[in-house]
């Protein structure tokens, strides 16, 4: 039996609620998410890992973020290229055709600026998940860099 700490995952009972806790990896291959509010077998398709916190807030792998307002959404991501948790986001480029666009996170701040340049300017905030709301994905219009 293998345990994680910090994820939250779809239960498996009927309402289908999210659960948040250490992750338990059954022998039987079940997984299990164990809380203060008990045990829930979930959904493993939906395991997502606490990637950082910031003024109380919690965000999680698989989470929709906005900053800046709310006109740019972007996912949190692990890259398996990069080895690395980042912000992703499609954008259009000068042909039409969507790109993807990635930033590594370094406790959940994109390598640019400092951690507290970014944390106060950015203001990150969660607005869902792929899962619940994959309608916030946007792609994003191209703009000309002058």
């Amino acid at each position: 039996m293998n345990v994680s700490i910090g994820y939250k995952a779809r239960a498996k009972d009927s309402l289908g609620n999210w659960v948040y806790g250490y992750v338990v990896q059954h022998n039987s291959g079940m997984v299990s998410i164990e809380s203060p509010c008990g045990s829930f077998y979930v959904d493993p398709s939906t395991l997502c890992k606490l990637v950082f916190t910031h003024s109380s807030d919690e965000f999680y792998e698989k989470d929709i973020v906005t900053w800046f307002g709310g006109d740019s959404t972007a996912q949190i991501i692990f890259d398996k290229n990069s080895f690395a948790y980042v912000l992703h986001w499609s954008k259009m480029n000068k042909e039409g055709k969507a790109t993807d666009v990635f930033i590594p996170l370094v406790h959940g701040v994109p390598l640019q600026g400092t951690l507290e340049e970014f944390m106060d300017a950015i203001r990150y905030k969660v607005v869902g998940n792929v899962f619940d709301d994959p309608h916030l994905i946007k792609v994003l219009p191209y703009t000309e860099v002058v």
